[in-house]
């Protein structure tokens, strides 16, 4: 297939390369992972690439670690057709994803770059404004049709191969107001679903902003299955399979709020619930208050529940897109706990993040933290590790997250480090 795929480029290409309005984009990933209790142990990945758009037709020569690989599209107002390892008629993050890479070139403002996939061909048409067709897909649908439908501005897509019973969902619905004045309630959701009945993952999550009383509802509910969610976590063993999850955050002008955590995973139940307030509040942020609940089940060993109470102070700072939190807790039963989180846009298209969450060895109860699962989404999870770190900055031209995490009772460490670049001329 491969061999086809890059004949069918070269031969559109050589017809329009002289052509001025084309646009090329060249761009790579590096990659490296390093530990001593995960199975990976130690890993490096890298892949390089070039593309060219012009008017109806898009094609992408590309190298991940040791292997080439082609791809092409056609598509106008009538119809769509691809074939290769990147492009595909219906937008989302994991569908036919290779799991060994990522493009976390996703913001549509400074240029999307499609994400590395497995082997696939689809072939389709519009109507009003709706993409719908057939594809074929590596371990989805090899010998028979699967079927996929889109809506316009891809806010709605839906797949299903009748041969392996695979369906996807996905949402996005952006800031959608009840009505046109100015302060009128906001609401998103983004979503995320693939598998079948028995195996599936993915997350969904609804946001309610009332800007006129400052009021921010946000909910996310996730399923992880064997790692696929959190595509962009290098340490694969913080989350367990088939775990479920839902946490609810509710705010009022940022500083004051309530939230709530519930873990299921077989044999556990964990939950955590809190409230923060403002102490004194200005201009410069706030100094809070904070108090949490901390529950355990073992549903197996004779159903035993434990539960902690908890309490801790900060500094909380948020304006726009800047937001600034350190944090101490200290628990009943003498578990510590140290937050760190700084997100800044210092200049448009720019974005730098760091956050941290530092425990004490003996800590009993696992504590949250914001992970990031396709690039554009965070969800909330329990960790038991003595310390993480995470530091991420993206723009227009370069992406790059670090990360690194160690585990308790000095079993390890691990460190990772993505890079990513791009440049359109």
């Amino acid at each position: 297939m491969n061999s086809k795929v890059f004949l069918f480029i070269i031969i559109l290409s050589t017809e329009i390369l002289s052509n001025e309005n084309i646009k090329y984009t060249l761009g790579g990933t590096a990659e490296i992972l390093q530990s001593r209790f995960i199975q990976e142990n130690s890993q490096s990945k890298t892949s390089v690439f070039g593309a060219i758009d012009y008017s109806y037709f898009k094609a992408f020569l590309e190298k991940r670690n040791e292997i080439f690989y082609g791809s092409g599209q056609i598509q106008n107002k009538y119809f769509f057709l691809s074939a290769g390892h990147r492009y595909k008629a219906i937008p989302g993050f994991y569908l036919l994803r290779d799991k060994k890479f990522y493009s976390a070139f996703q913001n549509p403002e400074t240029g999307i770059i499609p994400q590395p996939l497995e082997r696939s061909v689809w072939a389709g048409g519009f109507f009003s404004g709706w993409g719908f067709g057939v594809f074929m897909g590596k371990n989805i649908s090899e010998n028979n049709l699967s079927y996929y439908l889109k809506s316009p501005k891809d806010q709605f897509a839906v797949t299903y191969s009748p041969e392996t019973k695979y369906g996807t969902l996905y949402l996005d619905f952006r800031n959608l107001k009840f009505d046109d004045k100015k302060g009128e309630p906001e609401f998103t959701i983004s979503s995320q679903i693939l598998g079948d009945k028995k195996n599936y993952y993915g997350y969904i999550n609804p946001k309610l902003i009332v800007p006129r009383q400052g009021i921010e509802t946000e909910v996310s509910i996730y399923r992880e299955d064997k790692g696929n969610l959190f595509a962009m976590n290098s340490d694969k063993s913080q989350i367990d399979k088939n775990t479920n999850a839902v946490f609810v955050k509710i705010s009022r002008y940022h500083y004051d709020r309530i939230e709530a955590f519930q873990e299921r995973k077989p044999g556990s139940i964990e939950s955590v619930y809190g409230f923060n307030t403002a102490l004194i509040s200005g201009n410069l942020g706030a100094f809070c208050v904070k108090g949490r609940w901390y529950e355990k089940k073992d549903l197996e060993e004779e159903k035993q529940t434990s539960d902690t109470l908890a309490g801790g102070f900060g500094y909380e700072y948020r304006l726009k897109s800047t937001e600034f939190l350190l944090g101490v807790e200290e628990r009943k039963n003498r578990d510590k706990l140290l937050e760190f989180k700084l997100t800044l846009k210092p200049i448009p298209n720019w974005k730098f993040e760091i956050s941290s969450v530092v425990q004490s060895e003996e800590n009993k109860f696992k504590s949250l933290f914001e992970q990031w699962s396709d690039g554009e989404n965070v969800n909330t999870i329990l960790t038991d590790r003595k310390a993480i770190f995470k530091l991420k900055t993206s723009g227009s031209f370069l992406v790059f997250n670090i990360s690194g995490s160690r585990k308790k009772d000095g079993k390890g460490e691990v460190y990772f480090a993505n890079f990513q670049f791009k440049t359109e001329f």
